[in-house]
């Protein structure tokens, strides 16, 4: 079963690859499985809902379709934003769960643990739960309330930058280093840009 309840994934996977020597990366393999398929997968078993993927054409939807087992919804990015907020902008609206796991493609290492842990930090009236490491603020591996999400993204259509975003938002900001043992937030938020990265997601994977 499920862990969060009244909850769906927004899976985003719009991204033109263009660090990506050789092909979409999102199709790149991590242990015999897809980076798009570990996501989802972990994206599915965290949440209540089906797992909402965002892209940018129906040509990238009928490839991560091919490589898809999980049931998935896709919906295609909003024509006039850009970057991250053209496929939220368009999956927020496709849901109807209170809560949004926002999470990139290319995450091959994301674990269950990490995600169901930021979902405990969600209190009071907070808007968001964004986790920091030492390499800055990661607000494609967090949980948004998806009223406020849908009411930030609609304020400022002019926007460009999902920082930006969560500086609108009551976001609670959580520190790796208040995570417990079981929780590797390092490890859970690494992304692959590059071949390079992919190597380092490999062996990690291995480890």
């Amino acid at each position: 079963m499920p862990s969060i309840e009244n909850a769906a994934a927004i899976v985003l996977a719009g991204g033109r690859s263009r660090r990506f020597e050789g092909g979409e990366k999102a199709l790149a393999t991590v242990g015999g499985m897809s980076l798009i398929g570990r996501v989802v997968d972990i994206a599915g078993r965290a949440t209540d809902r089906t797992p909402i993927v965002a892209v940018a054409t129906a040509e990238q939807r009928e490839a991560y379709a091919d490589v898809l087992d999980a049931l998935v919804r896709f919906v295609i990015d909003v024509p006039d934003r850009e970057g991250p907020l053209a496929g939220l902008s368009g999956a927020v609206e496709a849901s109807d769960a209170r809560w949004s796991l926002v999470l990139g493609c290319d995450m091959p290492l994301v674990e269950e643990a990490s995600v169901e842990w930021l979902a405990g930090k969600r209190a009071g009236e907070a808007d968001a739960v964004v986790p920091r490491t030492a390499n800055g603020l990661h607000p494609l591996h967090a949980w948004y309330r998806r009223g406020a999400l849908a009411e930030a993204l609609e304020t400022d259509r002019s926007g460009r930058s999902l920082h930006a975003l969560v500086e609108r938002l009551s976001a609670v900001v959580v520190s790796a280093e208040e995570s417990p043992a079981c929780v590797d937030l390092d490890r859970s938020v690494k992304n692959v840009n590059t071949r390079a990265d992919l190597k380092v997601a490999r062996t990690l994977f291995e480890d």
